[in-house]
């Protein structure tokens, strides 16, 4: 199962993801608003192929709230089939689009 969590810092909001069976931090992004473009910095561990997927969400994030953006998190490392990857997969947007619906609410 994947957790999504968020918390306010001042003006910028940070992202956690994890996951039950190994949590861990697979990759940390930052991303900044600035003059209307998203900016991202991105560090993860050799060969962690989900770096670019958190990549890509805190890009939605980011742009969706116009605000500095740091994500941090990973998927379960013991992905057995593709199968299950793109499960997983699914189960994080599913996950971060509700976030970002209880984040509007918060607003």
């Amino acid at each position: 199962m994947i957790r999504c969590d968020w918390k306010s810092l001042g003006e910028d909001d940070l992202i956690m993801i994890d996951n039950e069976i190994n949590p861990h931090m697979g990759a940390v992004v930052i991303a900044t608003w600035e003059e209307g473009t998203v900016h991202l910095v991105s560090h993860g561990i050799k060969g962690y192929r989900q770096e670019l997927l958190l990549m890509e969400l805190a890009k939605v994030w980011c742009a969706g709230f116009e605000k500095n953006t740091v994500i941090s998190g990973g998927l379960p490392l013991t992905i057995e089939s593709e199968n299950e990857y793109c499960e997983l997969v699914d189960q994080l947007w599913v996950c971060f689009f509700d976030l970002m619906m209880e984040r509007k609410k918060a607003n």
